[in-house]
Formats: structure tokens, sequence, C-alpha cells
């Protein structure tokens, strides 16, 4: 089965990489969010300082064990390099031979035609719209990561 997991907030607890790109950029303001150097900061490795979530581990380990295929889909805007596939590789122990880059759907697209394009069967996610999303690409939504 392909398996579909969000990046920010439920594999990742990345709040010290959001807190230091608003500390750096717009002090007192989300503006951060819409500026192209944050975003090459934040997949650049600022998330070596992103601890990664046991309860993601878990279900991480459980599906590789499975021969399921891990899909890392992220909002975030692609940038022209980016670490942070190396960094949940590391994190999670993900054999190289059963890692995939990491979506970056931050654009206008989103995340639903990834979703679709690879068969989601279930897509593990912290937020409202990560739920609606797989239920629009007739995945299995389940936030039991976020925990």
């Amino acid at each position: 089965m392909n398996v579909g997991l969000d990046v920010d907030d439920t594999v990742l607890f990345s709040s010290p990489v959001f807190w230091r790109g608003q500390q750096e950029f717009s002090p007192g303001s989300n503006a951060y969010l819409k500026n192209p150097k944050f975003w090459a900061k934040a997949n650049n490795g600022w998330d070596l300082f992103s601890l990664p979530k046991e309860s993601a581990r878990k279900l991480i380990d459980m599906h590789l064990k499975r021969g399921d295929h891990i899909y890392l889909i992220t909002g975030r805007p692609a940038t022209k390099t980016e670490d942070l596939t190396k960094i949940l590789e590391h994190d999670y122990n993900i054999p190289a031979k059963d890692m995939h880059k990491v979506i970056f759907a931050g654009s206008e697209k989103g995340k639903i035609p990834y979703m679709k394009e690879l068969h989601l069967g279930i897509y593990y996610g912290d937020a409202t719209g990560d739920m609606s999303d797989a239920i629009a690409a007739g995945a299995e939504p389940d936030r039991r990561a976020h925990v």
C-alpha cells in the first residue's frame, strides 16, 4: 500500500523552525511565511532543530515492516535545494532504498493531485485540511501521527 504523511506537526515538531523564521524575517507578524528566504532556510537545514515525533516513528516503522511505500508530503513551497529528505531519512532510520524525496506541495496545486497520483491508501496529518484533502483524493484520513 502507498502511505502518505504530512511533515509539519505530524512527522516533525517543527515549531522551532517557524519561531526562528518569524524572529529573523518578520518579528511580530506572519509575513515570513511568504518570504522565499525563510523557506530556503527551513528546507535546507533548519529542521535539524525540529523534533521527530514518536507517534510518527511507530507508524513509519509499522508501514516499513509491512512493506508499504511511504511518501512524505508537505504544504511547504519547493526551493531550489532541500535537505529535508535526508533529515527525515536519518531521523526515522528509513533505509535509502525505501526513501522517496519529500514532495513539496505548497503551490496553488496543493496536496490532492499528488495524493491521487500516488494512489495513497491512507494519509496521516494533523490539520483538518489534511483530512479533507485525503478524502478528496480517495485516501483514508488519519490523525494518529499527530499525537
